[in-house]
């Protein structure tokens, strides 16, 4: 579902779907093993195709014992908010966030870190909104140095983790 999502010509999309549809769950089934970033996702995978290949994990996650702890209120009267990753994509639940904000109390005061790449286009007319309101101060940080982004999630009064893994039938 998120192949359509990508700003890519309609032929391309459609190769990229339904080569997923009609032949992923082939090659994963006669894979000798799942590699994936998660432990969850490995066995989704080898779950949804019936494989017995044996399941790997290779995180491609932020290492949270490299982030300084959180040392009390940041400057100002904002409540800060940090979201990281390197591509949003829908599992992270970026839009679920940018909709609550934009939803927010009119007294509420906030400032939105968001590391990385932002692609889907409903992400960025939310963005586009959320720039705009005086509620929300939005710091878009793009691809930072892992130091960078250490920085930026002990600043804040709250990091967030994916917000939609629910859409990947994960929890």
């Amino acid at each position: 579902e998120e192949i359509w999502r990508y700003r890519l010509p309609l032929a391309v999309r459609a190769a990229l779907y339904w080569s997923e549809r009609l032949f992923s769950a082939h090659f994963i089934r006669r894979a000798r093993a799942i590699v994936a970033v998660t432990n969850e996702i490995a066995r989704y995978e080898s779950e949804r195709c019936g494989s017995r290949a044996p399941l790997h994990t290779f995180s491609n996650g932020f290492d949270t014992g490299r982030v300084a702890a959180y040392r009390g209120d940041p400057p100002g009267d904002r409540f800060v908010i940090a979201f990281a990753a390197a591509l949003f994509q829908p599992w992270h639940g970026l839009d679920r966030l940018l909709e609550s904000l934009l939803r927010m109390p009119a007294d509420a005061r906030v400032t939105l870190h968001l590391v990385g790449k932002v692609h889907n286009a409903g992400e960025l007319d939310l963005i586009r909104q959320l720039s705009a309101d005086s509620r929300c101060d939005l710091v878009m940080h793009g691809l930072i140095p892992a130091q960078e982004v250490g920085k930026v999630l002990s600043c804040a009064h709250l990091p967030v983790d994916s917000l939609g893994l629910y859409r990947r039938k994960m929890s």
